[in-house]
């Protein structure tokens, strides 16, 4: 399935990315918002399962978003 993410402003696609943290490792998440957030969406100690192994520790979210479509090389670099 397909999915068009072209829509999304750096606002909603960065509470996307918050939710689907805290979908995958629990609602105890800490959620940063717009600012000086050390480039995190969202980080979060503690326990979780993570691709079916369980992980302890401190984990840290973070995407970019490109308002500029470019190549996939290009957003990448």
């Amino acid at each position: 399935m397909a999915y068009d993410f072209s829509r999304f402003s750096t606002q909603s696609f960065e509470r996307f990315v918050q939710a689907l943290a805290a979908a995958t490792v629990g609602a105890r998440i800490q959620v940063y918002g717009s600012g000086k957030d050390g480039a995190r969406e969202a980080t979060y100690t503690g326990h979780c399962r993570i691709a079916n192994e369980d992980w302890r520790g401190y984990v840290v979210f973070q995407a970019k978003y490109h308002e500029i479509t470019e190549t996939p090389a290009k957003n990448t670099a």
